[in-house]
């Protein structure tokens, strides 16, 4: 359960970082440990290069975010810079 809590926060903190971009389209609820968002194309490869993610739709360049039990505040972090850097 702990490691659930964890893993829900982490995505949870990871959302409020990326609604400063209004580029990325969050598409559903963040209620547990995903997100599901669209994002410019161009996007994708440069921030796979940071941390592997799923591109979970191509037609439509949504993909799958994943918080884990061992996801930290700074691996969040470092990839919100990725994304600033792209801006």
């Amino acid at each position: 359960r702990k490691s659930a809590e964890h893993s829900n926060q982490m995505a949870r903190y990871f959302y409020e970082q990326i609604q400063k971009f209004p580029q990325i389209q969050v598409t559903k609820p963040v209620d547990a440990n995903a997100i599901f968002a669209i994002l410019p194309q161009t996007w994708i490869e440069p921030l796979q290069a940071i941390a592997p993610f799923y591109v979970w739709n191509e037609q439509t360049n949504e993909v799958r975010w994943m918080c884990s039990f061992d996801t930290e505040k700074a691996d969040i972090d470092r990839f919100v810079e990725g994304i600033s850097s792209l801006k």
